[in-house]
């Protein structure tokens, strides 16, 4: 628990000070916040995304006796403000809106739409515990970066709001001139970074 509560002194630390170092509807889409996707197969996809990208981060697997704890930091990203994304990972515009979800959970790792969805009912700068299960934490914390940046992860897709209950859409609906387009994640190119996942 110690462990877990310095990880999130630290990412508080990172949000309000250091963000700067982060590296839909019918219509056409609006021609200043144009956003570029990058496909495996080299095509390129451009229009508005509207909703919020979600990146997954696995932190760690920590032992102790003979429990194992995960524990898993999510980046959710408002489309509006990503310029691009390629193989080099979310390019981010500068005042982009991040919310950072840190979870952690014994003998095996929390259910994504389960933390989304609990995550991001609690107030900024809220924690939880014994939220999934006895022993497990949850934290919500959201910042503003100050610079352009890129952010990488494993791209799980969009998770939507609007309409309860939530989704986690493996997929990112982006309007075009054309219209709405639903680019599956699997087709969007991969990441140079590779997410390093827990033993």
């Amino acid at each position: 628990m110690t462990r877990f509560l310095r990880l999130i002194g630290a990412m508080m630390i990172c949000g309000s000070i250091a963000s700067p170092l982060f590296r839909p509807v019918a219509g056409k889409a609006d021609q200043s916040t144009l956003t570029t996707i990058k496909l495996s197969n080299g095509e390129v996809v451009e229009g508005q995304i509207n909703g919020l990208i979600v990146l997954k981060e696995w932190l760690r697997k920590s032992e102790t006796g003979a429990k194992e704890t995960f524990t898993i930091e999510y980046t959710l990203i408002d489309g509006k403000g990503i310029e691009a994304i390629d193989s080099e990972g979310v390019h981010l515009g500068s005042n982009s809106t991040l919310d950072f979800i840190s979870c952690s959970q014994e003998n095996r790792p929390p259910d994504d739409l389960e933390a989304l969805q609990k995550g991001m009912s609690l107030a900024s700068g809220a924690m939880k515990f014994d939220v999934f299960s006895k022993g497990s934490t949850l934290f919500h914390t959201d910042v503003k970066t100050g610079n352009r940046s890129v952010k990488t992860g494993e791209l799980l897709g969009e998770f939507r709001m609007k309409d309860p209950p939530e989704k986690l859409i493996p997929a990112i609906e982006i309007t075009t001139e054309k219209g709405v387009v639903k680019v599956p994640v699997k087709e969007i190119v991969a990441f140079k970074k590779k997410v390093e996942r827990p033993d």
